[in-house]
């Protein structure tokens, strides 16, 4: 696949919006892959996987009030998983592409899941990393003792098609800690999706 230009350009961009000024980072060639980070607040520099640059065109955003992006006018409230929704739909809408995945990543698979709930319309797919169905004391109380696989066989188990990838040697960042079996997995879905 060539470079691509315009909102896909390798590179920063940022996307005006009603509320705030949207900056997020592309990288890659391939399918398009919106990442979204942990947090919230969390900068997503963390999250970049080259690895997966390699089979991907990567957007890494950056969420209202982290990193380059603006704050909202009622900092530090009202950011929810509605508002981070709608951001993403306003970045889905102007990239020059029809449907795109999803990568959320701890609080950034929260985000995620309401997304695909909410505005299924242009998601091709959903990769749910290091996250869970529910948040909460019981949530925090289940990490504690298990690392999060509970959750993870839950999502799994209710999400047709779904597959469950729990790599042996790594944490809370499976993508730093063993970047190929993470690129291949994720690169494998993307494609299976895309067949």
């Amino acid at each position: 696949m060539s470079p691509l230009s315009g909102p896909l350009a390798e590179g920063v961009h940022t996307l005006q919006l009603p509320d705030i000024a949207l900056r997020y980072h592309v990288h890659g060639t391939g399918p398009v892959c919106l990442a979204h980070p942990g947090g919230p607040g969390i900068e997503g520099e963390y999250l970049r996987a080259p690895e997966l640059e390699q089979h991907l065109t990567m957007v890494y955003v950056e969420p209202a009030g982290t990193g380059g992006s603006t704050r909202l006018a009622t900092h530090p409230h009202g950011y929810t998983r509605e508002l981070h929704s709608r951001h993403l739909a306003a970045l889905i809408a102007h990239l020059p592409v029809h449907r795109v995945h999803l990568l959320g990543h701890s609080y950034g698979g929260f985000v995620a899941q309401y997304h695909a709930v909410h505005r299924p319309e242009r998601i091709a797919g959903v990769v749910l990393y290091e996250s869970a169905p529910v948040t909460g004391p019981e949530h925090g109380e289940e990490i504690a003792r298990q690392m999060g696989v509970r959750w993870a066989e839950e999502l799994h188990r209710l999400i047709p098609g779904a597959r469950l990838l729990i790599p042996e040697h790594s944490g809370h960042f499976g993508h730093l800690e063993e970047p190929e079996p993470f690129a291949r997995e994720v690169a494998a879905f993307v494609a299976a999706g895309n067949a």
